[in-house]
């Protein structure tokens, strides 16, 4: 089987798992096994970098890690995830759009260093989300999050930004005794496993994110604290 690099959030799985998950993302076993060999070291049924191998991926995965949210950037989709999902076979995707609502009311009244750990906060909710649905959770820009899911029908990414959204308005977030009420608001949209679907994902990502984005500018309009499906992505859904 491929060699693999740790996750994102440096959990170890096992072999069968990993296998899974190349076949599910139509990673090409002999392409990953050839880059990494040299700085793999196996023990005990599961696979990881040696220390020098470790060393190098954390130099270079810092280039697309975001230091406020640990969270991987923006760069890390526009240089490596989106070309290797060009090579992939059709598979229905969803996007959801995450944006932090009044996030420069919390900067103004509690000060950066609270706001940063409040996105801090919402990005390990996301993050803690995405790997329960093998999906991909990215820091876009400012308080905006970005989740990319692979394999899903529109419900079940709707249900995705519904369940995130719940999540973090349950509870405030808490810090030096302040308790902060913190709500998101998402915006979603999907294609279909089809040639034509998924030429959206592989040329046409911009059309996409603009669907979800405006989207999600509807959630903010209704009140914020709210998930709206973009209206295009309903119609895919509907033709089937």
């Amino acid at each position: 089987p491929a060699q693999r690099p740790p996750r994102s959030r440096g959990q170890e799985i096992d072999e069968v798992t990993f296998d899974r998950l190349v076949e599910r993302w139509h990673f090409r076993r002999d392409l990953l096994a050839r880059e990494l060999t040299p700085f793999i070291k196996s023990s005990d049924g599961t696979r990881g970098f040696s220390a020098l191998g470790q060393v190098l991926h954390e130099k270079a995965s810092s280039i697309h890690r975001d230091g406020t949210t640990g969270l991987y950037r923006r760069s890390l989709f526009e240089q490596s995830l989106h070309p290797a999902l060009q090579g992939a076979e059709p598979m229905a995707c969803g996007l959801v759009v995450v944006d932090v609502d009044r996030f420069k009311q919390i900067n103004d009244t509690y000060g950066h260093e609270v706001g940063d750990r409040v996105l801090a906060w919402v990005a390990n909710k996301l993050a803690e989300q995405a790997d329960a649905a093998a999906g991909w959770p990215l820091r876009w820009g400012g308080e905006e999050f970005l989740m990319l899911l692979i394999d899903v029908t529109l419900e079940q990414a709707r249900q995705f930004a519904e369940e995130l959204r719940r999540r973090v308005a349950a509870d405030p977030y808490v810090d030096a005794g302040h308790r902060i009420a913190v709500t998101v608001s998402c915006g979603v949209s999907w294609t279909p496993a089809t040639e034509a679907g998924w030429r959206m994902i592989r040329y046409g990502f911009d059309d996409l994110f603009r669907e979800a984005d405006e989207a999600l500018y509807a959630a903010k309009r209704s009140g914020r604290n709210h998930t709206v499906v973009a209206p295009l992505a309903r119609q895919r859904a509907e033709q089937g």
